[in-house]
Protein backbone atom coordinates (compact mmCIF):
# COMPACT_ATOMS: atom_id res chain seq x y z
CA UNK A 1 0.00 0.00 0.00
CA UNK A 2 1.32 3.88 -0.64
CA UNK A 3 0.63 7.20 -0.39
CA UNK A 4 0.84 9.46 -3.38
CA UNK A 5 4.94 10.30 -4.26
CA UNK A 6 6.17 13.93 -4.45
CA UNK A 7 9.46 15.02 -5.02
CA UNK A 8 10.53 18.50 -3.40
CA UNK A 9 13.61 19.87 -2.70
CA UNK A 10 15.06 21.96 0.10
CA UNK A 11 13.56 25.28 -0.15
CA UNK A 12 10.34 23.75 -1.27
CA UNK A 13 10.60 21.40 1.80
CA UNK A 14 11.64 24.37 4.12
CA UNK A 15 8.34 26.57 3.15
CA UNK A 16 6.02 23.20 3.73
CA UNK A 17 7.64 22.95 7.03
CA UNK A 18 7.05 26.63 7.97
CA UNK A 19 3.62 26.59 6.67
CA UNK A 20 0.93 27.43 9.35
CA UNK A 21 -1.01 25.12 11.15
CA UNK A 22 -4.05 24.85 12.70
CA UNK A 23 -2.78 24.65 16.19
CA UNK A 24 -3.19 26.83 18.54
CA UNK A 25 -0.67 29.90 18.65
CA UNK A 26 -0.26 32.00 21.50
CA UNK A 27 2.42 35.03 21.23
CA UNK A 28 5.06 35.58 23.96
CA UNK A 29 3.31 38.35 25.38
CA UNK A 30 1.11 35.71 27.42
CA UNK A 31 3.23 33.73 29.11
CA UNK A 32 0.71 32.06 31.26
CA UNK A 33 -0.50 30.28 28.29
CA UNK A 34 1.47 27.51 26.22
CA UNK A 35 2.22 28.11 22.90
CA UNK A 36 4.75 28.52 19.77
CA UNK A 37 7.54 30.79 21.48
CA UNK A 38 7.43 28.74 24.91
CA UNK A 39 10.42 27.06 26.13
CA UNK A 40 10.56 23.60 27.70
CA UNK A 41 11.30 25.41 30.87
CA UNK A 42 7.96 27.55 30.37
CA UNK A 43 6.22 24.25 30.29
CA UNK A 44 7.60 22.69 33.46
CA UNK A 45 6.31 25.35 35.30
CA UNK A 46 3.05 25.62 33.82
CA UNK A 47 3.07 21.88 34.53
CA UNK A 48 3.47 21.79 38.18
CA UNK A 49 7.17 23.15 37.95
CA UNK A 50 10.73 22.07 39.50
CA UNK A 51 10.41 18.78 41.33
CA UNK A 52 7.06 18.39 40.57
CA UNK A 53 7.64 14.73 38.87
CA UNK A 54 9.90 13.22 41.36
CA UNK A 55 9.86 9.54 40.94
CA UNK A 56 9.19 9.92 37.59
CA UNK A 57 11.70 8.04 34.95
CA UNK A 58 12.41 9.44 31.23
CA UNK A 59 14.04 7.60 28.46
CA UNK A 60 15.30 9.72 26.20
CA UNK A 61 16.40 8.66 22.63
CA UNK A 62 18.98 11.19 20.41
CA UNK A 63 19.33 12.89 24.28
CA UNK A 64 22.56 13.89 24.22
CA UNK A 65 22.52 16.86 21.71
CA UNK A 66 19.54 19.45 20.32
CA UNK A 67 16.30 19.70 21.08
CA UNK A 68 16.93 16.17 22.93
CA UNK A 69 19.20 17.67 25.24
CA UNK A 70 17.62 20.07 25.95
CA UNK A 71 14.02 17.96 26.69
CA UNK A 72 16.51 16.09 29.09
CA UNK A 73 17.35 19.08 30.91
CA UNK A 74 13.48 19.77 31.53
CA UNK A 75 12.43 16.52 32.44
CA UNK A 76 15.27 16.61 34.88
CA UNK A 77 14.02 20.00 36.23
CA UNK A 78 10.68 18.90 36.83
CA UNK A 79 12.46 16.18 39.11
CA UNK A 80 12.21 12.94 36.14
CA UNK A 81 15.71 10.79 36.87
CA UNK A 82 16.52 11.20 32.96
CA UNK A 83 17.72 7.99 31.08
CA UNK A 84 19.79 9.48 28.11
CA UNK A 85 20.44 7.37 25.10
CA UNK A 86 22.81 7.95 22.65
CA UNK A 87 25.61 6.49 20.41
CA UNK A 88 28.64 7.58 22.50
CA UNK A 89 27.54 8.01 25.98
CA UNK A 90 31.50 8.01 26.30
CA UNK A 91 32.21 10.91 24.55
CA UNK A 92 28.85 12.52 25.30
CA UNK A 93 27.89 12.41 29.29
CA UNK A 94 30.26 14.81 30.03
CA UNK A 95 29.06 17.15 27.72
CA UNK A 96 25.32 16.51 28.92
CA UNK A 97 26.06 16.67 32.68
CA UNK A 98 28.01 20.36 32.08
CA UNK A 99 24.92 21.24 29.91
CA UNK A 100 22.50 20.04 32.54
CA UNK A 101 23.49 20.55 35.81
CA UNK A 102 25.35 23.93 35.56
CA UNK A 103 25.25 25.45 31.74
CA UNK A 104 22.04 27.44 29.79
CA UNK A 105 19.94 30.11 30.41
CA UNK A 106 18.86 27.44 34.13
CA UNK A 107 20.81 24.96 35.79
CA UNK A 108 19.26 21.90 37.33
CA UNK A 109 22.35 20.84 39.47
CA UNK A 110 20.43 17.89 41.27
CA UNK A 111 20.12 16.11 38.26
CA UNK A 112 19.35 12.88 38.05
CA UNK A 113 20.72 11.33 35.02
CA UNK A 114 21.80 7.90 33.29
CA UNK A 115 23.96 7.50 30.00
CA UNK A 116 23.16 4.69 27.83
CA UNK A 117 24.20 3.26 24.66
CA UNK A 118 22.12 2.77 21.42
CA UNK A 119 23.56 3.23 17.50
CA UNK A 120 20.00 3.00 15.97
CA UNK A 121 21.15 1.98 12.79
CA UNK A 122 22.32 -1.16 14.66
CA UNK A 123 19.08 -2.99 15.69
CA UNK A 124 21.69 -5.28 17.52
CA UNK A 125 22.29 -2.33 20.29
CA UNK A 126 18.46 -1.49 20.52
CA UNK A 127 17.61 -4.63 21.64
CA UNK A 128 20.53 -4.76 24.06
CA UNK A 129 19.05 -1.00 25.06
CA UNK A 130 15.67 -2.93 25.62
CA UNK A 131 16.63 -5.58 27.71
CA UNK A 132 18.40 -2.98 30.38
CA UNK A 133 15.50 -0.41 30.38
CA UNK A 134 13.18 -3.50 31.25
CA UNK A 135 15.13 -4.00 34.46
CA UNK A 136 13.76 -0.44 35.52
CA UNK A 137 10.96 -0.36 37.66
CA UNK A 138 9.01 1.75 35.70
CA UNK A 139 9.03 3.83 32.53
CA UNK A 140 6.86 7.09 32.26
CA UNK A 141 7.85 8.76 29.46
CA UNK A 142 9.29 6.39 26.32
CA UNK A 143 10.37 9.83 24.41
CA UNK A 144 11.82 8.61 20.66
CA UNK A 145 13.58 11.56 19.69
CA UNK A 146 16.57 10.44 17.52
CA UNK A 147 16.71 10.46 13.70
CA UNK A 148 18.73 11.62 10.85
CA UNK A 149 17.23 13.82 7.98
CA UNK A 150 17.97 14.12 3.97
CA UNK A 151 21.08 12.20 3.93
CA UNK A 152 22.00 13.16 0.24
CA UNK A 153 22.70 9.18 -1.02
CA UNK A 154 20.84 6.28 -0.18
CA UNK A 155 22.12 4.14 2.99
CA UNK A 156 21.25 1.70 4.14
CA UNK A 157 21.23 0.06 8.15
CA UNK A 158 22.72 -3.03 9.08
CA UNK A 159 19.47 -4.77 8.68
CA UNK A 160 19.28 -4.02 4.81
CA UNK A 161 16.79 -0.49 6.05
CA UNK A 162 17.04 2.77 4.23
CA UNK A 163 18.70 4.60 6.83
CA UNK A 164 16.62 7.23 7.42
CA UNK A 165 13.10 4.93 8.04
CA UNK A 166 15.56 2.45 9.47
CA UNK A 167 16.90 4.57 12.02
CA UNK A 168 13.87 7.31 12.48
CA UNK A 169 10.96 4.40 12.26
CA UNK A 170 11.80 0.89 12.72
CA UNK A 171 14.40 1.10 15.32
CA UNK A 172 12.55 3.13 17.05
CA UNK A 173 9.10 0.64 16.59
CA UNK A 174 11.21 -2.21 17.34
CA UNK A 175 12.43 -0.64 21.05
CA UNK A 176 8.43 0.13 21.82
CA UNK A 177 7.59 -3.21 21.12
CA UNK A 178 10.55 -4.88 23.15
CA UNK A 179 9.14 -2.56 26.12
CA UNK A 180 5.67 -3.00 25.09
CA UNK A 181 4.81 -5.66 27.53
CA UNK A 182 6.13 -3.74 30.69
CA UNK A 183 4.90 -0.40 29.62
CA UNK A 184 1.39 -1.81 29.76
CA UNK A 185 2.08 -3.97 32.79
CA UNK A 186 2.66 -0.76 34.79
CA UNK A 187 0.20 0.34 37.25
CA UNK A 188 0.71 4.17 36.35
CA UNK A 189 1.10 3.28 32.46
CA UNK A 190 3.50 5.30 29.87
CA UNK A 191 3.49 8.09 28.02
CA UNK A 192 4.99 7.56 24.67
CA UNK A 193 6.30 10.65 22.78
CA UNK A 194 7.39 10.25 19.18
CA UNK A 195 9.25 12.79 17.58
CA UNK A 196 7.31 13.66 13.56
CA UNK A 197 7.70 16.64 11.77
CA UNK A 198 5.39 18.84 9.21
CA UNK A 199 7.44 17.45 6.71
CA UNK A 200 5.43 14.24 6.57
CA UNK A 201 3.52 16.38 4.09
CA UNK A 202 5.42 15.79 1.77
CA UNK A 203 6.32 12.15 2.87
CA UNK A 204 4.79 8.86 0.60
CA UNK A 205 5.01 5.39 2.45
CA UNK A 206 4.76 2.76 -0.01
CA UNK A 207 4.75 -0.29 2.12
CA UNK A 208 6.00 -2.40 -0.69
CA UNK A 209 9.37 -0.38 -1.12
CA UNK A 210 9.63 1.40 2.05
CA UNK A 211 13.62 1.24 1.18
CA UNK A 212 13.90 2.77 -2.17
CA UNK A 213 14.98 -0.64 -4.08
CA UNK A 214 12.65 0.04 -7.06
CA UNK A 215 11.62 3.67 -6.85
CA UNK A 216 14.03 6.62 -6.94
CA UNK A 217 15.16 7.99 -3.85
CA UNK A 218 15.34 11.31 -2.88
CA UNK A 219 16.83 13.32 0.73
CA UNK A 220 13.94 15.00 1.53
CA UNK A 221 11.33 12.21 0.47
CA UNK A 222 13.01 9.36 2.15
CA UNK A 223 12.61 11.71 5.45
CA UNK A 224 9.41 12.74 4.86
CA UNK A 225 8.19 8.99 4.41
CA UNK A 226 10.13 8.35 7.55
CA UNK A 227 7.90 11.28 9.63
CA UNK A 228 5.28 10.38 8.30
CA UNK A 229 5.98 6.74 9.47
CA UNK A 230 6.57 8.09 12.55
CA UNK A 231 2.61 9.99 12.80
CA UNK A 232 1.54 6.78 11.82
CA UNK A 233 3.55 4.35 14.37
CA UNK A 234 2.02 6.96 17.51
CA UNK A 235 -1.34 6.46 16.00
CA UNK A 236 -0.94 2.80 16.22
CA UNK A 237 0.37 2.74 19.09
CA UNK A 238 -2.81 4.48 20.57
CA UNK A 239 -4.94 2.17 19.15
CA UNK A 240 -3.48 -0.74 20.64
CA UNK A 241 -3.76 0.59 24.15
CA UNK A 242 -6.76 1.77 24.29
CA UNK A 243 -7.70 0.16 27.10
CA UNK A 244 -4.71 0.78 28.86
CA UNK A 245 -2.41 3.39 30.54
CA UNK A 246 -0.41 3.78 27.91
CA UNK A 247 -0.64 7.42 26.33
CA UNK A 248 0.87 7.84 22.54
CA UNK A 249 0.94 10.86 20.60
CA UNK A 250 3.43 12.09 17.87
CA UNK A 251 5.01 15.64 17.81
CA UNK A 252 6.06 18.79 15.37
CA UNK A 253 8.72 20.64 17.30
CA UNK A 254 9.30 23.02 14.81
CA UNK A 255 12.49 23.78 12.24
CA UNK A 256 15.39 24.25 14.78
CA UNK A 257 19.06 24.56 14.17
CA UNK A 258 20.35 21.10 15.35
CA UNK A 259 22.98 18.60 14.03
CA UNK A 260 19.39 17.07 12.47
CA UNK A 261 20.51 19.54 9.37
CA UNK A 262 24.48 18.08 8.99
CA UNK A 263 23.75 16.71 5.76
CA UNK A 264 22.05 19.61 4.34
CA UNK A 265 24.24 21.38 1.70
CA UNK A 266 26.04 24.70 3.44
CA UNK A 267 24.05 23.54 6.53
CA UNK A 268 27.80 23.95 8.45
CA UNK A 269 28.88 27.53 6.72
CA UNK A 270 27.27 29.99 4.75
CA UNK A 271 23.96 27.58 4.55
CA UNK A 272 24.38 27.34 8.75
CA UNK A 273 23.73 31.24 9.20
CA UNK A 274 21.13 31.11 6.55
CA UNK A 275 19.23 28.59 8.19
CA UNK A 276 19.09 30.34 11.45
CA UNK A 277 18.74 33.40 10.40
CA UNK A 278 15.69 33.38 7.95
CA UNK A 279 14.52 29.44 8.32
CA UNK A 280 14.57 28.46 12.17
CA UNK A 281 11.03 29.27 13.61
CA UNK A 282 12.25 28.45 17.05
CA UNK A 283 15.30 28.33 19.36
CA UNK A 284 16.18 24.96 20.79
CA UNK A 285 14.57 25.77 23.98
CA UNK A 286 11.39 26.23 22.41
CA UNK A 287 11.54 23.40 20.02
CA UNK A 288 12.07 21.19 23.20
CA UNK A 289 8.40 22.39 24.58
CA UNK A 290 5.94 20.54 22.91
CA UNK A 291 7.97 17.28 23.19
CA UNK A 292 7.93 17.94 27.25
CA UNK A 293 4.15 19.48 26.90
CA UNK A 294 4.00 16.15 25.26
CA UNK A 295 4.86 14.15 28.35
CA UNK A 296 3.58 16.62 31.32
CA UNK A 297 0.58 17.68 30.38
CA UNK A 298 -2.70 16.77 32.17
CA UNK A 299 -4.48 16.97 28.86
CA UNK A 300 -1.86 14.55 26.95
CA UNK A 301 -3.04 11.79 29.58
CA UNK A 302 -6.85 11.65 28.44
CA UNK A 303 -8.48 9.71 26.15
CA UNK A 304 -9.65 12.44 23.48
CA UNK A 305 -5.62 13.25 23.14
CA UNK A 306 -4.77 9.19 22.28
CA UNK A 307 -2.63 8.89 18.97
CA UNK A 308 -2.67 13.10 18.69
CA UNK A 309 -0.35 14.96 16.55
CA UNK A 310 0.41 18.37 18.35
CA UNK A 311 2.56 21.39 17.18
CA UNK A 312 3.28 24.38 19.68
CA UNK A 313 1.86 22.79 22.65
CA UNK A 314 -1.67 22.06 21.09
CA UNK A 315 -3.22 19.89 19.02
CA UNK A 316 -2.70 19.84 15.21
CA UNK A 317 -4.16 18.16 12.01
CA UNK A 318 -1.37 16.11 10.04
CA UNK A 319 -2.23 15.60 6.43
CA UNK A 320 -4.60 13.01 4.97
CA UNK A 321 -2.40 10.19 5.07
CA UNK A 322 -1.33 10.21 8.10
CA UNK A 323 -5.03 9.60 8.98
CA UNK A 324 -5.36 6.91 6.83
CA UNK A 325 -6.29 3.59 8.96
CA UNK A 326 -5.85 1.05 6.11
CA UNK A 327 -2.10 2.48 5.66
CA UNK A 328 -1.58 2.78 9.53
CA UNK A 329 -2.37 -1.04 9.35
CA UNK A 330 -0.22 -1.93 6.54
CA UNK A 331 2.75 0.08 8.14
CA UNK A 332 2.79 -1.77 11.10
CA UNK A 333 2.35 -4.91 9.31
CA UNK A 334 5.12 -4.51 7.02
CA UNK A 335 7.24 -3.04 9.74
CA UNK A 336 6.92 -6.24 11.95
CA UNK A 337 7.54 -8.50 9.13
CA UNK A 338 10.58 -6.75 7.59
CA UNK A 339 11.54 -6.77 11.19
CA UNK A 340 11.35 -10.30 12.09
CA UNK A 341 13.18 -11.20 8.54
CA UNK A 342 16.24 -9.54 9.95
CA UNK A 343 16.34 -11.33 12.90
CA UNK A 344 14.47 -8.68 15.33
CA UNK A 345 10.78 -10.25 15.98
CA UNK A 346 9.50 -8.87 19.22
CA UNK A 347 6.75 -11.26 20.74
CA UNK A 348 3.45 -10.06 19.59
CA UNK A 349 1.35 -8.52 22.05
Amino acid sequence: MRSTPKRIGVFAAVALVLRPTNAMVFGSSSPARLGKRSTAKQVVDKCGGPGAFAGRTAVVTGGASGIGLETCKALAHAGCRVIICSRDPSGYAARCEQEIKRGGAYAVPDAQLEHKRVELSELGTVRELAQELNALETIDFLVLNAGVMAIPQRELTSAGFEKQIGINHFAHHLLYRLLEPKLCAQPAGCRVVTLASAAHTFGSVDTADLHYSKRAYTPWGAYGQSKLANVLFAKAVADRNAANGVRSVSVHPGVIRTPLWKHVPGASWIGGALISAFIADKSIEQGAATTVYACLSPECGRDDHAGVYLSDCAIAVPNAHARDPALRAALWEATEQQLAAAGFSAAPK
